[in-house]
């Protein structure tokens, strides 16, 4: 090898490897890693967002849906309590209907028709009066100071402030009773009759006789009591008759409680 010497003389170059490369290399490494890391986390984060995002969508969806099927069921069962209650309805107005023409169709009656027919008469004192001797005379219901000892819901005759006898204003099955109580000094016979009376005849329902006794000059009462059952018609009366008719009127107690008579509507058959 030759040797150039002088101020032109060119020396050859030689180039020595660099000890900075590889940790450039290095460094340049990692941080791309350290990128790519950062980015997978990024796309994790957004993933994971997009995800959340999507399954809240998806459960308000969910929701909604199940607050449809929930309001269709309600509905539906409203519909159906609806359509049931409207058939009630139906029924109901069509039961009333018929309760209605029923009642259009049964007779009118009068106020005083209206109550069950019964009477009972009680006696009209201690007065002494007896203008007819034949039948007993009570007082009349409604010119009485005490409504509930005597009360009728039938016509009693003669009007007059004493009446004798109850008018039958409907046909049936009657319950009749009637006491008189009497009162004598002296050994004598007392009786009573239930008379039913028509255009046509009286008839005798019941009689009942009691004889009265009196001991070291006391005076005793007695009670006459009849009772039963019979089928009336309508416009038919009844009375009640003194057989003895000797017997005076201060010897008869008629006393409301101890002197009485009346009838009881039961049936029309």
């Amino acid at each position: 090898m030759k040797l150039q010497v002088g101020t032109d003389a060119k020396l050859p170059l030689c180039r020595f490897p660099s000890t900075d490369s590889p940790q450039r290399e290095n460094a340049a490494f990692a941080g791309r890693a350290w990128w790519t890391i950062w980015g997978v986390l990024a796309l994790l984060i957004v993933g994971n967002a997009f995800m959340a995002i999507k399954l809240f969508s998806l459960s308000r969806e969910l929701k909604s849906i199940e607050n449809q099927v929930v309001f269709n069921q309600s509905s539906y069962g409203d519909a159906v309590a609806n359509e049931i209650d409207i058939e009630y309805e139906q029924e109901d107005d069509v039961e009333d209907i018929r309760q209605l023409e029923q009642l259009k169709l049964r007779p009118k009656r009068s106020p005083k028709n209206k109550l069950r027919p019964v009477c009972h008469l009680v006696g009209i004192g201690n007065t002494g009066n007896r203008n007819d001797p034949t039948y007993f005379s009570w007082a009349r219901p409604d010119v009485r100071n005490s409504p509930s000892i005597s009360t009728c819901h039938m016509n009693v005759l003669p009007k007059t402030r004493e009446v004798k006898s109850i008018l039958i204003n409907k046909s049936g099955l009657y319950y009749v009773y009637a006491q008189v109580t009497f009162r004598t000094g002296g050994a004598q016979n007392s009786a009573i009759q239930v008379v039913r009376s028509d255009s046509v005849r009286n008839v005798s329902l019941m009689t009942s006789v009691v004889k009265q006794q009196t001991t070291g000059g006391a005076t005793v009462s007695d009670s006459v009591s009849v009772g039963g059952v019979f089928y009336l018609r309508s416009e038919q009366r009844l009375s009640v008759a003194d057989i003895r008719s000797s017997v005076q009127p201060s010897n008869i107690d008629q006393r409301s409680d101890y002197s009485y008579f009346g009838v009881v509507f039961l049936s029309k058959k």
